[in-house]
């Protein structure tokens, strides 16, 4: 959450980074988002060029988080 948080800022909303970071997977075509406010609203539509995260950005944040990888199957 502080690495979300330091990269967003006036740029772009933590959500809005998270939902960035997602999406920016290749192997990731859709992002289910909670939404209970219009401003939530506002916020997931509102991407821009501006919003998109950098090569930096993408490396710190994937350096942050473990992937979990899908093992089992029934």
């Amino acid at each position: 959450a502080r690495i979300v948080a330091s990269i967003s800022g006036q740029k772009r909303s933590a959500s809005r980074t998270a939902i960035e970071f997602v999406l920016s997977n290749p192997a990731v075509s859709a992002a289910i988002v909670g939404i209970r406010t219009a401003e939530q609203l506002e916020d997931v539509v509102g991407q821009t060029e501006e919003t998109k995260l950098s090569t930096a950005e993408k490396n710190l944040l994937s350096q942050a988080v473990h992937a979990n990888y899908y093992e089992s199957h029934r």
